[in-house]
């Protein structure tokens, strides 16, 4: 399961929480490979994100980025705290 799944639609940036980005992917081609629309509730919005609706269809261009759950501490010793990039990278 990834922490956060971002899609990209229409220009502007909706979020699902606490989803699996593959199954969100399967859901979007098994609704496009069919032919018909669907509709895909995400949230709107920063801070108190407001529910929204996007409309899944073939042809309408859409982008669907995983976030993953981090594997472990993203500071301390190992990290340069600049770019969040251990420092042997």
């Amino acid at each position: 399961m990834t922490k956060q799944v971002e899609i990209l639609y229409g220009g502007e940036r909706f979020t699902l929480a606490r989803t699996d980005s593959g199954q969100v992917r399967q859901d979007i081609l098994a609704a496009v490979s069919s032919g018909t629309a669907m509709w895909l509730e995400v949230n709107s919005g920063e801070g108190g994100p407001q529910r929204a609706d996007v409309l899944i269809a073939p042809g309408v261009p859409v982008v669907v980025l995983g976030i993953d759950e981090p594997d472990g501490p993203s500071e301390g010793p190992g990290w340069n705290g600049v770019d969040g990039a251990p420092d042997d990278l």
